[in-house]
């Protein structure tokens, strides 16, 4: 899993959650408030897969990826929901939607920024 310093960082989720090889789709044992976009990394200290939340709402969510494997009440970790604008080492999910901020100068100096996105 490639980290990256200016992702959320990752808090260890509420629950548990269960996925079908194949299948987008996410199921907790407790409710979430997931925002779109929101990183998942289900069983962070076994076999880890990664997500990106599409929709959903309650206990049933909607990935951006389909899972690789069948796993059920297994943990889960999450982007930081707290409104914190702090970044740490978030998880870059490949198949996912990336937006990159780039500029050609430093923080000091002044000069015009390119959006890149994927």
């Amino acid at each position: 899993m490639a980290n990256s310093q200016t992702l959320r960082s990752l808090v260890s989720g509420s629950g548990t959650v269960s996925t079908t090889a194949g299948s987008k789709a996410l199921t907790f044992s407790s409710a979430q408030s997931f925002k779109e976009g929101a990183t998942v990394v289900v069983d962070p200290s076994g076999t880890p897969q990664l997500f990106t939340i599409d929709v959903g709402s309650g206990t049933s969510w909607t990935a951006m990826q389909s899972a690789a494997s069948t796993v059920s009440g297994k943990s889960f970790d999450t982007s930081d929901p707290s409104t914190s604008r702090a970044r740490g080492a978030g998880k870059i999910v490949p198949g996912a939607r990336h937006t990159l901020y780039f500029s050609h100068l430093d923080d000091a100096a002044i000069g015009g920024r390119v959006l890149l996105r994927r």
